[in-house]
């Protein structure tokens, strides 16, 4: 798995893009070292488009562990949009928004099918 985690660019402050297989490992090294960034400041909007990436490589379980523990907790995103073309992926993004409690973690949560769905909801809902 490969990502690209972009500042300052669209309509959300942070685009983060994951590419190629995804496993739950790199899932969590991934978003350990986005939410490591002294760029990201809590109340900022974040997009996680896994348009590129194919996850097929998880299981529920996996989902489940990832969710139990969420490194982006001490930031608090102000809003939050998965997008996941795949229905396998979109499943496991509900899934794992539902067990990491979303809305302790960010005041507003979304899973799109699309980016431009994305943005649509984030011009309609962060106020």
């Amino acid at each position: 798995m490969g990502y690209e985690c972009v500042f300052g660019t669209g309509a959300f402050d942070v685009a983060v893009t994951l590419y190629g297989d995804v496993s739950a490992e790199e899932i969590d090294a991934m978003r350990r070292a986005v939410a490591a960034d002294p760029r990201l400041r809590p109340g900022m909007t974040i997009l996680w488009d896994f348009n590129g990436s194919n996850a097929m490589a998880m299981s529920a379980s996996e989902v489940r562990a990832l969710a139990a523990d969420t490194p982006l907790f001490d930031k608090r995103p102000r809003a939050a949009a998965f997008v996941a073309p795949s229905p396998l992926a979109f499943g496991f993004s509900r899934m794992f928004g539902t067990l990491a409690r979303a809305d302790l973690l960010v005041d507003h949560f979304v899973v799109c099918s699309s980016v431009d769905e994305a943005e649509r909801w984030l011009r309609t809902h962060d106020r």
